[in-house]
């Protein structure tokens, strides 16, 4: 009786109240392994041989590899801009390389405690009369269907065309992966409960109606898009040239220390690393995406000392390039400016 009578604040407080508790456990648990993955990658890898590695590359691909770096980043913002318009919003392409970079710096440069998406669809949805609805459907898309499909097909074709079964059968786990998980938040719409679990319910109710939430939103994304096809086809096509100049990157990386790496090779790693990097194990990465740099490019022959100061490199690159979204995220956006009252 004291529970049915209580207001729905002090219910609300009731179930927050764990989840703020679990939040610096969260925390403490990516921080311990970022250390992990940090001491696994030092320890499998001879450091001083990565330093000199590091001190003999070749300027001239180091220039061309962060070009390819820098044109692939905005490939990628672009494809999520062709992708607003049939969300109902117009937004001039300088605005969405301004939010693009905006999110690679707080996808790079912050604790992930506040995404790069949800930075740039907040400021995006400063601006008046902006279908808050329409950003979370172009984001959706663009990042669950476009974004990490393409690069799973694109891959896996990459992939097939390699003589090498170590990317075959890594690509192959990743297409069975995602139609797993299809599979599995299908099943959970369909037995999605009717009201928000709360926090004292079952952990796997909470996941079941977390899965269907997502893909009642998916599903309502791609409603918007059915009668925008070319929208969808030019933002593939967008994301398979960023997918090949990624590729273009990582032979221009693997050339600075003198190692050759075909096209084809440098575009399935580079899909396979992408993939990998999705997942948030560590705090911004840390340790996860070197330690998966160097066993993938350890599968095509290079040396793990080369492979290791190659990732840092990228990192280096990566962080130097976001941090033109630093200041960006406070320039004014020319149609959100109050104009004086006549």
């Amino acid at each position: 009786g004291c529970i049915a009578d209580q207001s729905p604040r002090s219910r609300r407080g009731m179930t927050t109240e764990p989840t703020s508790r679990r939040k610096p456990l969260r925390l403490v648990l990516r921080i311990a392994l970022t250390v992990a993955c940090i001491v696994v990658v030092v320890r499998a890898v001879d450091l001083r041989e990565a330093v000199a590695t590091t001190a003999r590359m070749d300027p001239l691909y180091l220039l061309l590899a962060v070009a390819a770096e820098f044109a692939q980043r905005v490939l990628f913002i672009l494809r999520w801009h062709v992708l607003l318009a049939p969300a109902g919003i117009q937004v001039p392409v300088a605005q969405s390389l301004r939010l693009g970079f905006v999110a690679l710096f707080y996808n790079n440069l912050m604790p992930s405690t506040v995404g790069g998406d949800a930075a740039k669809s907040y400021l995006l949805a400063r601006r008046p009369g902006t279908d808050t609805t329409g950003i979370i459907a172009s984001v959706l898309v663009d990042r669950l269907l476009i974004g990490w499909g393409s690069m799973l097909l694109f891959g896996l074709a990459a992939g097939l065309l390699l003589d090498m079964s170590q990317y075959k059968w890594a690509m192959l786990a990743m297409l069975a992966a995602g139609i797993l998980g299809a599979g599995v938040v299908w099943l959970a719409a369909r037995r999605a409960p009717v009201a928000e679990p709360g926090e004292h319910e079952p952990v796997m109710r909470r996941l079941v109606f977390r899965a269907a939430t997502l893909f009642g939103e998916l599903s309502r994304a791609l409603l918007r898009y059915r009668h925008h096809r070319w929208a969808l086809a030019a933002s593939l096509l967008i994301s398979s040239a960023g997918l090949v100049v990624m590729g273009l990157a990582l032979q221009f990386w693997a050339a600075t220390v003198g190692f050759r790496l075909s096209t084809v090779e440098g575009v399935a790693i580079s899909a396979v690393m992408k993939i990998v990097g999705m997942v948030p194990a560590t705090i911004n990465g840390l340790g996860w995406i070197e330690g998966a740099t160097v066993v993938l490019l350890g599968w095509s022959g290079m040396a793990h000392a080369d492979a290791l100061a190659l990732a840092v490199a990228q990192r280096i690159a990566g962080t130097l390039l976001s941090l033109l979204g630093a200041g960006a995220q406070w320039l004014p956006d020319e149609k959100s400016v109050a104009r004086p009252e006549t």
